[in-house]
């Protein structure tokens, strides 16, 4: 099960849901789906901006920038900081640009 969070506009609107998907973690890419459809992907050779942070046992992936944004958070069955570290280096592999390249 996933947390959901989709961001808008100046004020910041936000809209959570719950979505059962399913993730899967390469060395070369992120892909969160559910059946066929994609809810975010992340590749080495993708140009987004995006950051994965671990909180406890929590691990939170934020894509996008400016004027709006998603995250997707879950908890993996174990190692949260193994999957905050493989996440991490998909995105730092030259794919996706991060805000913030410190700390989980």
């Amino acid at each position: 099960m996933f947390h959901y969070t989709r961001e808008y506009g100046f004020d910041r609107r936000e809209r959570r849901e719950e979505r059962r998907a399913s993730i899967l973690v390469t060395s070369r890419s992120v892909y969160i789906h559910k059946n066929e459809k994609v809810g975010l992907w992340i590749t080495a050779r993708g140009r987004g901006v995006f950051e994965v942070h671990r909180r406890e046992a929590r691990v939170r992936i934020r894509s996008g920038g400016g004027r709006s944004g998603e995250v997707w958070s879950f908890e993996p069955p174990e190692d949260p900081e193994g999957w905050t570290r493989d996440i991490r280096a998909v995105i730092t592999s030259g794919g996706g640009r991060t805000r913030n390249r410190r700390g989980s």
